[in-house]
């Protein structure tokens, strides 16, 4: 369960809306992988058991690998992917569709548990059994819904804290707290911004959220996540490219950051110091996927990046695709990252 709120608020940190200002100036020229995620156009109480499956799969699991298990369920269970239909599936057939996810076996079981009490409306607010005669807590969503609380969610097992606050702000547009993964902790304790440093996602959290402004609580992960997908990674961050390291804002800056040898990374800022953004593009990109940027196709420069795979969190840097609105056909709609959530470890 969430630890409980600070007594006393941490303290500001002295520049962090200086810092806040200059990671959402890189993101607005960044595609990462949290920015692909796709919904399909599906009734509001399907498309929230949807948002809650992909949490569920998505821990130590890559972006693309969680949208394409929970398409899978979608296209394979008969009437598409509904807790009803969940509920009903064979194991196996389940297990097949969610095969290549992080600790597949174990999830498969989890997602059929809150499936079968989702469809039986067992779940109160409180996080309390609902049973046939009434015992329990008697306020829940209702039979076929989503729990709209964190008690609520975290009933659920597989579900914890951060898929908790994601899950609400995501399905049910409830601002109840930070959702906090691996990239929300690294990056905000390299920044300095917890005195001392956090140890665990969940203490982040309760300092985050005693000093942060209410209205950037929804916004600041997947902001943070993408950043810390492409730029400020785990292992090899790219501080050569980081307007935060240039511009003397990041306490935790590595120096000396080459680029050779290293895969690229697609962005489409101007770095400190450089011409104007005609002036960066580079004529020739070399074989390979056609890349849209998000001006349209403009002002796309290839920046070298590191290893495939980073870390337990498994965010693989390969060149993004950004998918054409043409390319999708009437049932899914593109998600970026106003809509989009990290969907990652819990």
């Amino acid at each position: 369960m969430p630890l409980a709120p600070l007594v006393k608020a941490h303290p500001e940190p002295a520049r962090w809306r200086e810092q806040y200002a200059v990671i959402e100036e890189m993101r607005r020229g960044l595609n990462a992988p949290v920015d692909t995620i796709i919904e399909r156009a599906l009734p509001a109480q399907t498309r929230r058991f949807h948002v809650l499956i992909s949490l569920m799969l998505s821990s130590q699991t890559k972006d693309a690998v969680t949208s394409a298990a929970v398409t899978n369920l979608h296209l394979t269970l008969p009437g598409g992917l509904t807790c009803t239909s969940l509920a009903a599936a064979d194991r196996g057939v389940v297990e097949g569709c969610i095969a290549k996810v992080g600790f597949w076996r174990r999830k498969a079981e989890y997602i059929q548990e809150a499936a079968r009490r989702i469809e039986m409306g067992e779940i109160g607010d409180d996080g309390s059994f609902i049973g046939e005669e009434g015992e329990g807590s008697m306020v829940g969503t209702g039979k076929g819904e989503i729990p709209r609380t964190i008690e609520g969610l975290c009933a659920l097992k597989g579900v914890g804290p951060k898929m908790a606050y994601l899950a609400l702000q995501c399905a049910w547009d409830i601002n109840a707290g930070i959702g906090v993964d691996v990239h929300v902790h690294r990056i905000t304790n390299r920044l300095k911004w917890h005195r001392p440093p956090t140890v665990t996602p969940e203490q982040t959290r309760v300092n985050l959220e005693s000093w942060l402004p209410r209205e950037l609580h929804k916004g600041i992960n997947p902001m943070l996540v993408g950043f810390g997908q492409m730029i400020c990674q785990p292992v090899g961050p790219r501080c050569d490219i980081c307007l935060l390291g240039i511009r003397k804002l990041c306490p935790s800056r590595v120096s000396g950051v080459k680029a050779e040898g290293r895969k690229p990374v697609l962005f489409s800022y101007k770095l400190d110091g450089e011409g104007d953004m005609e002036d960066m593009i580079k004529p020739d990109l070399g074989p390979g996927p056609e890349v849209q940027g998000t001006d349209g196709g403009q002002g796309v420069v290839p920046v070298l990046d590191g290893r495939d795979g980073v870390g337990a969190e498994g965010d693989g840097m390969e060149r993004l695709v950004r998918m054409k609105s043409e390319e999708l056909d009437g049932s899914e709609l593109f998600l970026g990252r106003k809509g989009g959530v990290k969907l990652e470890d819990s």
